[in-house]
């Protein structure tokens, strides 16, 4: 796991198989989402990389992630299998770069 991680995950409570379906199909390299607010990281989970984003909106009781509001940048690069992403904060920081699948290799 890379970046903060201060509350807990909020997956749906029915199992739909998306995953599975991402797994069997062998061209999903990873999946991005957002919405916990004070959850940023990126984890490693049978072969595909699960990624927050970061909370982008104003000072709410959500905002506890060091550094203040930001934003997940993807890059990807036609013709590679793999990307890069971090988080750019609100000031133009740069944190937690990353690069699929080279910095998760052993």
């Amino acid at each position: 796991m890379i970046g903060s991680r201060l509350g807990k995950a909020c997956s749906p409570g029915l199992n739909t198989g998306l995953f599975t379906a991402f797994l069997e199909g062998k061209d999903v390299m990873a999946t991005f989402v957002g919405h916990d607010h004070v959850n940023d990281y990126v984890a490693l989970w049978k072969g595909m990389l699960l990624c927050y984003g970061r909370f982008t909106g104003g000072n709410t009781v959500y905002n506890g992630l060091p550094g203040g509001n930001g934003a997940r940048v993807i890059e990807l690069k036609e013709g590679e299998r793999g990307f890069r992403t971090w988080i750019r904060l609100k000031e133009n920081q740069v944190i937690n770069p990353i690069y699929f699948p080279n910095d998760f290799k052993k």
